[in-house]
């Protein structure tokens, strides 16, 4: 079994979104293998999206509340190549701290 595609950009982009936007705290990345998918979790303690911001950050050109840099077109990129691949992307949030971003790559049957 294998997934279609190298998912270390996808993992690098949301990785260093959780370093970008978490000041104080941890920056976690777990992988599970499952039998017909690997899903990356991608958790931090920045300062939290609210219901709001979590419906739009996947959008292009779309960011949360925040004064870093950016352009808003990472995290529509990865759901696209994600979606592209046959699995799908996630965000949660606790409005007030931390984000938990993860992914599900279905693995396909090598010929």
């Amino acid at each position: 079994m294998s997934i279609q595609s190298s998912p270390g950009p996808l993992v690098e982009n949301l990785l260093e979104n959780a370093v970008k936007y978490t000041d104080r705290g941890l920056v976690e990345l777990v992988v599970e293998d499952n039998p017909a998918e690997l899903v990356f979790h991608v958790r931090d303690s920045c300062p939290g999206l609210s219901e709001a911001e979590l419906r739009i950050i996947f959008e292009p050109f779309r960011r949360g509340r925040t004064q870093k840099p950016g352009t808003g077109l990472g995290l529509s990129i990865a759901r696209r190549a994600v979606e592209a691949q046959g699995g799908r992307i996630c965000a949660e949030s606790g409005s007030e701290s931390g984000c938990h971003f993860w992914f599900q790559l279905p693995k396909r049957n090598r010929p």
